[in-house]
């Protein structure tokens, strides 16, 4: 393990301001304690791994529910996604743990994934996502009695689009999810519930700029003024209306304050920009804020332009085109992991200052559509792909230390 983490050239601490009399640090990982720990024996196809489920904490205990695979045929082979609604949770692992302690409690409403979770109000809110045939417009809470090993699931007001692939942050009372697909369609939407008033359902916001963003990753911390604001990286679009694929490193910051948007420089590590399309985000507090995970954006643009080149090529009836296209989409399928370049590094933000640092390095995270959880001061990845089509049956936990 100790290749992976790099200790001597990736571990430092940041020493940031001073904020409402105190002063905090940037975690970094302690003396290699990275552990992996594996899904649900029992659950069946589920055991084989899953990517894009919800995820978040409650009643100190990791959940997951959700998620789709290709179970049995590879997606390289044509192989069908399947998706899931069981409902599974596990104790928060102790030091002396070497498994954990998964239990089957219960099924949310919809075989559904990609969609939204985040974890508030003593529970888990679970927002949109796609059964593989539609994209979905509700939105629960899921709340779990410890004593009873009991969940139950009330329904909030419905979203007023469907939406699968986004982006979602929350406050104590406020939940906001950002772009993804919106009734099909790579959106700039934005999107806020507020639970002191739920009669009012969810209001829209203004858009965020540049191009649409599906799977970005959203958070909520204060800006460099002190105020809190949303904040959205990351994510891609495919070919829409004419307009060619993208992919958008940099990120957008929406004060509550001025009701406006403006941008924020990509992430960048020793002169690398980093993408977050298909990573993950947990919050540590109101200014740090840990990142994992994600595609390679250079990778992965070219597949989207592969694939606008074969919806083109489709309505010119260019047969030979296609048929070189589905060659070049089988190569792309088939490379080794490593091929991908999915983002190995595990970075904090530090929103006061707008600085990103590295804080380790570790192919274990290097996951597209994993969930990614904090809490007290370990850092817990649930699932998500290696490459395109294969999943991970991991739960990899990276423990922190501040100084």
């Amino acid at each position: 393990m100790s290749e992976m983490l790099n200790k001597r050239e990736k571990h430092y601490c940041l020493i940031l301001l001073a904020v409402m009399f105190f002063v905090s640090c940037t975690p970094k990982v302690k003396d290699d304690r990275v552990r992996v720990f594996s899904f649900p024996a029992e659950s069946g196809n589920i055991a084989k791994g899953v990517s894009a489920a919800y995820a978040g904490l409650a009643e100190n205990h990791l959940f997951f529910m959700g998620g789709c695979n290709f179970p049995d045929v590879p997606a390289s082979e044509g192989g069908a996604k399947e998706f899931y609604k069981t409902i599974y949770c596990t104790p928060i692992p102790t030091d002396n743990d070497t498994i954990l302690q998964w239990k089957k409690v219960g099924e949310i409403d919809n075989l559904s994934a990609y969609g939204v979770s985040v974890s508030m109000l003593g529970g888990i809110v679970m927002v949109g996502g796609t059964n593989g045939k539609k994209s979905l417009k509700t939105a629960d809470i899921l709340t779990y009695y410890a004593d009873s090993m009991e969940v139950t699931i009330n329904p909030l007001p419905d979203l007023p689009v469907s939406l699968d692939n986004m982006g979602g942050a929350a406050t104590d009372t406020m939940i906001y999810i950002a772009g993804g697909n919106a009734n099909g369609v790579p959106s700039n939407r934005v999107f806020l519930l507020d639970f002191t008033n739920l009669q009012q359902e969810w209001v829209e916001l203004p858009p965020f700029p540049g191009n649409p963003r599906v799977q970005p990753v959203c958070v909520v911390m204060k800006n460099p003024e002190g105020e809190l604001a949303l904040y959205i990286f990351g994510g891609f679009s495919a070919s829409v209306d004419g307009n060619a694929p993208s992919v958008s490193p940099n990120g957008y910051e929406y004060s509550f304050r001025r009701g406006s948007w403006r941008e924020v420089l990509a992430p960048n590590i020793n002169g690398e920009e980093l993408f977050f399309g298909g990573g993950a985000v947990a919050k540590i507090n109101d200014t740090l804020a840990v990142f994992a995970g994600g595609v390679n954006k250079d990778i992965f643009l070219s597949a989207l332009q592969r694939e606008a080149k074969m919806k083109q090529a489709i309505e010119q009836n260019d047969a030979d085109l296609q048929e070189q296209l589905k060659h070049q989409a089988k190569d792309y399928m088939t490379q080794s992991p490593e091929w991908y370049k999915f983002n190995d590094k595990v970075v904090i933000y530090n929103s006061l200052r707008n600085k990103w640092e590295e804080i380790v390095v570790t192919s274990l995270t290097a996951r597209a559509g994993a969930s990614l959880i904090h809490n007290n001061g370990v850092l817990y990845s649930i699932g998500g792909e290696l490459k395109p089509g294969i999943r991970v049956a991991e739960v990899v936990a990276v423990e922190l230390q501040s100084y």
